[in-house]
């Protein structure tokens, strides 16, 4: 039972990751500075999404990258579907990019950390 809660646990974080999403992406566009450097909207996807990766890569455990990824991508696309619905916002092809390339950084790095940890020497 013990190491059901300890796994149950470990969707917190990309639940919370999740959510931080969706909340960010339901204020209305106005609400936000119009910063004018082009393309830096799109570094903002990618550094949402690369925790979401990596915490849904660790929540589902080694050798499910391409799902955690997957899952990442899709959370991307249905938040830019929910976007068509907040005022002063409009999904994004370019933005899903990023948000793919994101989550795709986040599997990434959380898999080099863990074969990293693989060939570190027993003490």
């Amino acid at each position: 039972m013990a190491n059901t809660r300890c796994r149950a646990g470990r969707w917190l974080w990309p639940l919370a990751q999740a959510v931080l999403i969706f909340l960010l992406s339901s204020r209305p566009g106005s609400d936000y500075p119009d910063v004018p450097l082009p393309g830096l909207d799109k570094v903002v996807h990618f550094a949402l999404y690369a925790p979401l990766g990596a915490a849904l890569s660790y929540a589902m455990g080694p050798g499910r990258g391409l799902l955690a990824w997957g899952g990442g991508v899709l959370w991307g696309i249905g938040d830019e579907i929910h976007q068509a619905y907040v005022p002063h916002r409009s999904p994004s092809v370019g933005d899903m990019v990023a948000d793919a390339a994101g989550a795709a950084a986040g599997v990434w790095v959380l898999s080099r950390r863990r074969a990293a940890r693989r060939m570190r020497p027993a003490s």
